[in-house]
């Protein structure tokens, strides 16, 4: 694939939605789209959550090879209202398919090959007041698409905290349970940069943005 063309803004402008679960699993899912090969100019719909609890869900349309800002309106409200909970709140993306779209277990090799051409890692969004340090939200993401021949093979969050200091820098587990909340797996290499709620000048200043390019091959190869 080559590099990124056009930029595509996107923004979410109704409520964010409670993601359906499936009955026998009580799993979110991201079953909106027929799976295809995707070609340069083709575009396919893409699933990112939110762990709530319930999980949110929001659906965008991305354009294959496009550099896309994906703002997801209403998740800096609805991480605050689980701060509440003294919850920590993780974001995490999937392509369309039909099993449950929990987010990946990436301490565990077996999850990673059996469901990571499906949903990413979990990425900290939102992490609350906690040992002396007060709530950050990590407003900004960076999401790489890996295609293989057309497919979705993997996802990959780039972030870093170079641009901040110690006590700004949010970890992610390798691991995120959605209905106990518990963090697992060790953390990953790299942080993510976090603003204080304080710091923000209203919900929609630190809403989640997600940042998408793309990798690999596309369906010609």
């Amino acid at each position: 694939a080559g590099a990124a063309g056009r930029v595509l803004l996107v923004a979410l402008g109704a409520a964010l939605l409670a993601a359906p679960g499936d009955a026998a699993e009580d799993s979110p899912l991201c079953d909106v789209d027929v799976p295809q090969p995707l070609s340069v100019g083709d575009t396919t719909m893409l699933c990112i959550f939110l762990s709530t609890s319930p999980p949110q869900k929001m659906v965008f349309r991305v354009g294959v090879e496009e550099y896309a800002e994906l703002v997801l309106s209403g998740s800096a409200r609805k991480a605050q209202e689980a701060f509440g909970q003294n919850r920590t709140v993780y974001a995490w993306a999937a392509r369309s398919h039909q099993a449950p779209a929990d987010p990946l277990k990436c301490a565990s090799a077996e999850d990673i090959d059996g469901r990571g051409a499906n949903v990413s890692c979990p990425q900290i969004y939102g992490r609350p007041h906690m040992n002396g340090s007060p709530s950050h939200l990590a407003d900004m993401a960076n999401l790489v698409i890996n295609m293989r021949d057309g497919y979705v093979s993997s996802f990959a969050w780039d972030n870093g905290c170079q641009g901040c200091a110690a006590d700004a820098c949010l970890e992610s587990s390798k691991n995120f349970d959605l209905t106990t909340g518990e963090q697992s797996g060790g953390s990953f290499a790299s942080g993510t940069c976090g603003a204080r709620i304080t710091e923000c000048s209203g919900d929609a200043d630190c809403d989640l943005k997600v940042f998408v390019t793309w990798a690999g091959t596309d369906a010609r190869g």
